[in-house]
């Protein structure tokens, strides 16, 4: 189960990295009109998203060595799937917060808030599932 949610992860923010360079290379007028106005021009935006998309990218990647070394029996794999969900719950229950407050503060629309908070902790809650099946791994002793 663990390997088969990293896995989804790492192809799912593969994905979205590849939309963010499509968006930051051909397509950065449609993310302009999505924003309010901004104090920043086009070209400097456009590299913004360029480089959020690489950190997609990278974030990708380490999903996918890590559920590539679980699928090889890497000692190395199981602390690291440990780490990586850790980071990631974190970070996916901060989201939830952060569209909860942009909600509560008008600046989301109540659903939009509520679809991302809600789908921010069923995914901090598969994270959460990958760290403790891999800590009950390194605890009895059977890294791979």
């Amino acid at each position: 189960m663990a390997r088969a949610i990293l896995l989804a992860g790492g192809l799912a923010w593969v994905l979205a990295a590849g939309m963010g360079l499509t968006a930051a290379l051909i397509g950065i007028d449609a993310v302009e009109a999505l924003l309010p106005p901004l104090a920043i021009e086009s070209d400097a935006l456009a590299r913004t998203v360029a480089a959020l998309a690489v950190g997609a990218l990278l974030v990708g990647g380490v999903h996918l060595v890590v559920a590539a070394g679980l699928a090889r029996n890497r000692p190395w794999a199981t602390s690291a799937g440990v780490l990586l969900s850790a980071v990631s719950v974190a970070g996916f229950v901060a989201l939830a917060a952060a569209a909860v407050t942009a909600g509560a503060a008008a600046s989301l629309a109540a659903i939009a808030a509520t679809a991302t908070a809600i789908g921010s902790l069923l995914v901090a809650g598969a994270y959460a599932a990958v760290g403790v099946a891999l800590a009950r791994r390194l605890r009895s002793g059977r890294l791979v």
